[in-house]
C-alpha cells in the first residue's frame, strides 16, 4: 500500500474542506457523494466509499478478474488521502472490487 498514486492535494484539499464543514461523518458522506463519482455513506464512526466501476490505470481495461494484490494501491491512495482529511491515521479494508467479481468497489475507512 505504501508505494500507491498519490491523490493531488487540490483533491485532499477539497474533500477536507467538506469535512471540516460537516456536523458529522454522516453529512461528509453526503457532500462528498455530490462531489465525486464515489457514494459514501457512514455507520457510526465508519465511513465507506464505493466506485461503480475500476479507477485504477494499471487494471481498468482488464476485463478478466484478478488478484486482490492490484487493488493494494488503491487501498494506499486512500489511506494516504484518509489521514490527511481525517488528520489521524486510518485503517481500510476492500470489501468488495470490480477486479475481483463483485459489481463495485467498496472500501471501508476507520479512524484507529
Amino acid at each position: 500500500m505504501d508505494c500507491c498514486c498519490k491523490p493531488s492535494m487540490l483533491h485532499m484539499k477539497k474533500l477536507k474542506d467538506l469535512y471540516s464543514k460537516s456536523d458529522n461523518l454522516q453529512d461528509y458522506a453526503i457532500l462528498a457523494s455530490n462531489e465525486t463519482p464515489a457514494k459514501f455513506w457512514a455507520e457510526g464512526s465508519t465511513l465507506y466509499m464505493s466506485y461503480p466501476e475500476c479507477y485504477c490505470s494499471d487494471v481498468k481495461h482488464t476485463v478478466e478478474t484478478m488478484s486482490k494484490s492490484w487493488c493494494l494501491c488503491t487501498l494506499g491512495y486512500t489511506r494516504y488521502m484518509y489521514e490527511y482529511i481525517f488528520d489521524c491515521r486510518v485503517k481500510v479494508e476492500l470489501l468488495e472490487s470490480v477486479k475481483l467479481g463483485n459489481h463495485r468497489c467498496v472500501i471501508k475507512i476507520e479512524s484507529i
